[in-house]
């Protein structure tokens, strides 16, 4: 069933930074029961089951607690694996199929080490109304630092004019909560992002990138800047990049980063290995 096992670590160029996945590639999707077990086995936030399939990839997301949808940096991560062994021509972009939708992974044009999902269009230009207000305060934001409030069903984001000098949020009366700000970045523009719970502040990079489909064309617009560099604060921090549609207007955001493939191993287990597919068995 399983071909070969990987580590990679997204939105980092080294050790011990950006968003942990595992790669998995699939000769066949196999019962849910073994993903699963293997997920929980590895430990690893969020494993990619990889099968390739035509021109395309089916793919599943499994964390150590249940399977998700969507796992944005573990779609960039697969691309990383698919190109890296041969699977996909590194010239092409490629089409990965979830149950979460269609992800789209490319070479990042202007650096082609770096890879790039697009995440569609969105965007967030409203200033904050009175209950935004309410709600920063709440979290200990004065309001003249509020610069614009988006928020979707499961997700609040707060764009402020400085992070440093805020204390740290203990938890949000929200599912999850994106705290940014602009910073100064030698050459360029971007900015930092801060992720919260209700437990408390994130310490690894958050599996969806949804949030930079609405903060990107957001700072764009007032630094400027169509190419952004985002720095995510955290205790296992990441670097990425976003570009967005110049002043403001309606597009798609593209966010591309480095990644890095930590450890490659096989399987050895018969249960893991048998029935073998000439196919795949070559890289």
């Amino acid at each position: 069933m399983i071909v070969k096992t990987f580590l990679v670590n997204a939105f980092s160029d080294g050790l011990f930074s950006g968003g942990q996945a595992g790669v998995v590639i699939l000769r066949h999707l196999g019962q849910e029961v073994y993903l699963q077990a293997l997920a929980e086995e590895l430990g690893w936030p969020v494993t990619s089951y990889v099968l390739p399939h035509d021109d395309h990839f089916m793919v599943r997301y499994f964390t150590p607690g249940g399977e998700i949808d969507r796992a944005d940096y573990a779609a960039l991560a697969t691309g990383h694996i698919l190109y890296g062994i041969g699977l996909a021509p590194a010239s092409q972009p490629l089409t990965l199929l979830g149950r979460g939708g269609r992800s789209l992974v490319s070479r990042d044009l202007l650096t082609p080490a770096r890879l790039a999902l697009n995440l569609g269009r969105a965007g967030m230009t409203r200033p904050p109304a009175e209950p935004d207000l309410k709600l920063a305060e709440t979290l200990g934001l004065p309001p003249a630092e509020v610069l614009s409030v988006a928020q979707t069903s499961r997700l609040t984001m707060i764009c402020c004019r400085n992070l440093a000098d805020l204390d740290l949020i203990k938890a949000a009366p929200v599912t999850r909560l994106v705290l940014s700000a602009a910073m100064d970045i030698p050459g360029g523009h971007g900015y930092a992002a801060r992720c919260f719970t209700p437990a408390g502040e994130l310490k690894r990079f958050p599996l969806e990138l949804d949030m930079h489909a609405r903060l990107a064309p957001f700072w764009a617009a007032r630094l400027g800047a169509s190419r952004l560099e985002i720095h995510h604060l955290a205790a296992r921090p990441g670097l990425l990049w976003a570009e967005a549609p110049p002043g403001g207007s309606e597009g798609e955001v593209l966010v591309s980063g480095y990644l890095k493939t930590i450890v490659k191993g096989e399987p050895v287990l018969e249960e893991l290995t048998h029935d073998s597919s000439p196919e795949l068995s070559g890289f």
